[in-house]
């Protein structure tokens, strides 16, 4: 099954579950794949519910058009933003990039996460 993000950007994340691997598709590939705040937080969702499936034995994280896999973050302004207190970090890692540094949040479990081109 292909589920897009709830939010605003329902079309720029799918998944879906197919012989215990989750394909997880960046769907932006007139912006390069670039990830959105709202992106951001639905791929750290995705992956920590991925770790603790057990239907789910690898991760396949891919992107969509002809030029490649992402660019990066989208560092244009997007609306809703929250206001940044004083004296915070212009930018922090996502909480996906420290679930991909760290690994598996759940001890003893254990998946793969593997980045592709576009298919």
């Amino acid at each position: 099954m292909v589920e897009p993000v709830a939010t605003g950007a329902a079309d720029h994340l799918l998944r879906h579950l197919e012989d215990g691997v989750c394909w997880i598709t960046l769907n932006r590939p007139e912006a390069g794949n670039a990830l959105t705040t709202a992106m951001r937080d639905q791929l750290a969702e995705w992956f920590d519910a991925a770790s603790s499936d057990l239907a789910v034995r690898a991760v396949v994280l891919a992107g969509t058009g002809e030029k490649g896999f992402c660019t990066g973050a989208d560092l244009r302004p997007q609306g809703g933003e929250p206001p940044r207190p004083e004296g915070a970090p212009a930018r922090t890692a996502g909480e996906a990039a420290r679930m991909i540094r760290d690994g598996s949040p759940i001890p003893g479990s254990r998946w793969i996460l593997c980045m592709t081109s576009p298919l």
